[in-house]
């Protein structure tokens, strides 16, 4: 008998298992002691967790020894008893009828027929209470088995097990406690949280003579996760999916195709934290077979709990789906039971297990019965008083022209929404803006929008919508005309567009000198500018807004000036100079943080520029997760960049490769920071030893943020602790230098003329040669290149992460 014979219903996957190993290493464990009697095997995971991979893996490797294989899987409400024997060994246990006879003889060959209906025998009548000819029918399923079995053994694949029939069940237990006398491994894959109690007691009590081996198939580590991402996302794209997918690789590419490239681009400029919200979008290449158990009643508020969104509670679903109490809890025992629907912590709220079965559930309703649950979910929340953007997810959906009071919703949604979900606030102020085309222009609003589409990465559209409403003079009032010049020339600052964007700023001064209004804002661009590189100049003007603007009322101007001044090097940076500023940012809420994220950024380049590169690391680290929660994309380039520079710094230039590429994918979606990705990307590239334009992609590529989970965590000042960048670490030549010194050298190493170095400093340029000239001597060098050398060696990966506090 050949290897393959038997074999039915099961396929082995065509893509190769990604990562397990743990489990790989248990797999050839049962491989290597199979074939000295019974075995079980349980693979035990949630959905889509690669249960059926791992049993292909099995087979597979079991086939190369010569073992016969048969397999079915369980069908949920089949009627069918015995359906999973049926389905594995029916028909290969009838095109084999004569050697199968043979070893049954006649009296045994009429039982077999009660439990393999295709075979050919009169079946002998079994009742339930029957134990006798039940044993025996269970009997010649065990000879059946042996005579499968080649001379190497039998795996016997059951997969979806926690669908078995009661019957089937039955057949096991006497399997494993009668097992044929032939190598036999039995391999089952189920969902715990779905499993049967009848196999559950089966499984728990099994007798000493099998052997037994469980692998539980845990999320799936994001470094591994990250390789069954499509392969047209660019890195950032596949972290997102990587943390929305919680480990499940099934979630992961369910979500994938969602946002996989079209040609024309990604669709709706669609940010992939929006899966998470609101109405979700429709998900090919998914199974669709979690439904197909449920009945009508189960379904209607599947539908009906997917209109609401997470999370639920049983009133408000009650409501939605339009029927009594006693219909929801019956509903709600089928969705519990197969796992649609899972308990939130405690209070009576649910969610769904993930948001692939959310979006099968919410697009499985016809659209006119969707209107009208979105519908009954508003009036439910608005009796509870929900908040405007927990509304706002409904009355996009169903708010008209005459619903004044939803109109009015939206836009109070959208307000809160700007730097917090600009993903949100972008299609709620669109929606408003519909709803009241009849109606005058609102500037205001238009100014809103132009400010999340900058927040959301869409610079072409902010610049497009923020110019228009600048060409509409008449109809601005100051105060909107002073916001739409200040975020216009932030987005023309943000794309590299430097000129552009100081020529608007001066021109908005002009304009709006004698109209009363505090240009502050304005004036901070300007320092913005002068901080960017290309640095522009410093003028007396701008030092004497930036002294007065150190102590302004408005607590994020205050810091912005703060930080842009030291930025700007006014004054020799310190520890001195930088605790108050980290002070201050400190004493901001999570929600704060999000409004002052260009602070954000300013902070961490201060402190890499003091040479406190470990917690200038941590800063740009917990910057880019907090600005990426929260859809802020306009920074993503720029807080990437200054982790490559601080990657550079600690003698990382893997990750510092890492980092540039980053970059480079962030501005392919958003042209942010377009003319440094180049000349970082090359420093990296050389510290690696690679030629010019090397096209490396490290296989250590981060599959998640550093930091990405969790609440904004204390800024760490430089110096405190085991912190404190290369001269507080043994970093060797280095730790002769000033502080000043230390500050140059590592702008040598970032590639800065003296020139730059001045302009940046506030040093002349003669001060600066001096400076370089004593660093030659210190350190016995005779070369820049020398410099960036010893800069970038300073700190050892070993002695970074020390530095960082990390060990």
């Amino acid at each position: 008998m050949s290897s393959n014979a038997f074999v039915s219903g099961f396929q082995t996957p065509s893509n190769a298992l990604v990562g397990r190993r743990a489990e790989l290493e248990i797999v050839d464990e049962v491989v290597s002691v199979s074939g000295a009697g019974t075995m079980l095997v349980e693979i035990v995971g949630d959905p889509w967790m690669g249960k059926t991979r791992l049993l292909g893996v099995l087979r597979e490797r079991l086939e190369l020894r010569g073992w016969a294989t048969a397999s079915a899987r369980a069908a949920a409400g089949s009627g069918l008893p015995y359906q999973v024997f049926v389905d594995s060994l029916d028909d290969d246990v009838s095109r084999d009828a004569e050697r199968v006879r043979d070893r049954l003889g006649t009296e045994r060959a009429g039982t077999l027929a009660s439990v393999l209906p295709g075979w050919d025998a009169v079946p002998r009548q079994m009742t339930k209470g029957d134990s006798t000819e039940r044993y025996r029918a269970f009997r010649s399923v065990g000879l059946v088995l042996e005579t499968m079995a080649t001379s190497s053994g039998l795996l016997l694949i059951i997969d979806d097990a926690h669908h078995m029939d009661e019957a089937s069940v039955a057949l096991l237990a006497h399997l494993l406690r009668h097992p044929p006398d032939a190598p036999l491994v039995i391999a089952l894959a189920y969902r715990p949280l779905q499993l049967d109690l009848r196999l559950e007691i089966v499984l728990r009590s099994v007798p000493e003579v099998t052997v037994s081996r469980r692998i539980l198939l845990g999320p799936m580590p994001s470094e591994d996760l990250a390789r069954l991402a499509p392969a047209g996302l660019n890195q950032i794209e596949r972290q997102a999916l990587v943390r929305l997918a919680s480990g499940n690789p099934g979630v992961l590419q369910g979500l994938a195709s969602a946002v996989t490239p079209m040609a024309g681009g990604f669709p709706g400029h669609r940010d992939i934290r929006e899966l998470t919200i609101g109405i979700p979008p429709v998900l090919s290449a998914v199974p669709a077979d979690d439904f197909g158990p449920l009945s009508e009643l189960a379904l209607l508020h599947a539908r009906a709990a997917a209109v609401v969104g997470d999370p639920f509670d049983l009133a408000m679903l009650e409501a939605v789906a339009e029927t009594d109490k006693h219909a929801t809890f019956a509903g709600m025992d089928e969705l519990l039971t197969h796992d649609i629907v899972r308990p939130a912590g405690s209070g009576g709220r649910f969610v769904f297990r993930d948001l692939v079965i959310r979006s099968q559930a919410y697009h499985a309703g016809r659209g006119i019965w969707r209107y009208g649950a979105h519908f009954r979910a508003l009036a439910v929340l608005r009796e509870r008083r929900a908040s405007a953007t927990r509304l706002a997810g409904h009355l996009e959906y169903v708010a008209g022209p005459d619903d004044r009071d939803g109109v009015a919703l939206l836009e109070k949604a959208g307000r809160q929404a700007v730097f917090c979900s600009p993903g949100d606030a972008i299609r709620w102020f669109q929606t408003v803006l519909r709803l009241r085309a009849a109606h005058p222009s609102e500037p205001e609003l238009r100014a809103l929008l132009g400010q999340s589409l900058l927040l959301a990465g869409r610079f072409a559209e902010s610049e497009a919508t923020l110019d228009e409403l600048l060409d509409d003079g008449a109809l601005l009032s100051p105060e909107v005309r002073l916001v739409t010049l200040e975020w216009s020339a932030k987005a023309r600052r943000l794309c590299g567009r430097w000129e552009e964007a100081e020529a608007l700023v001066h021109a908005g001064l002009g304009e709006l000198e004698t109209s009363g209004l505090d240009l502050t804002p304005l004036w901070l661009e300007l320092a913005a500018l002068a901080a960017d590189p290309p640095s522009r100049p410093v003028t007396d003007d701008l030092r004497h807004l930036l002294s007065r603007a150190a102590v302004h009322r408005d607590p994020f101007l205050r810091l912005r000036s703060r930080v842009l001044v030291a930025a700007l090097a006014m004054d020799s940076v310190t520890d001195k100079h930088i605790r108050p500023l980290v002070s201050l940012f400190s004493s901001l809420s999570g929600q704060d943080r999000l409004c002052a994220m260009d602070s954000w950024y300013w902070l961490a380049e201060v402190i890499r520029r003091s040479g406190a590169f470990g917690a200038a690391a941590r800063q740009f680290s917990a910057a880019l997760s907090a600005a990426d929660n929260a859809g802020q994309v306009h920074l993503r380039a720029p807080l990437a960049m200054g982790l490559s520079r601080t990657m550079i710094a600690l003698g990382d230039p893997v990750r510092a490769a890492v980092w540039a590429d980053y970059a480079r994918d962030a501005v392919t979606r958003t042209v942010s920071g377009a003319a440094w990705f180049p000349v970082q990307r090359s420093r990296a590239d050389t510290r690696l030893g690679l030629p010019e334009g090397n096209a490396f992609r490290p296989d250590s590529a981060p599959a998640e943020i550093p930091g990405a989970v969790g609440p904004p965590q204390p800024v760490v000042m430089p110096g405190e602790g085991a912190d404190a960048g290369p001269r507080s670490c043994d970093s060797g030549r280095l730790a002769v230098l000033s502080q000043r010194e230390a500050q140059i050298a590592e702008l040598v190493s970032m590639g800065h003329t003296n020139q730059q170095m001045a302009s940046a400093l506030q040093l002349s340029h003669k001060t600066v040669e001096t400076y370089l000239d004593r660093i030659f001597k210190k350190l016995e060098i005779a070369s820049r290149a020398q410099i960036a050398y010893l800069v970038g060696v300073a700190v050892q990966p070993d002695q970074a992460s020390r530095c960082a506090g990390d060990g």
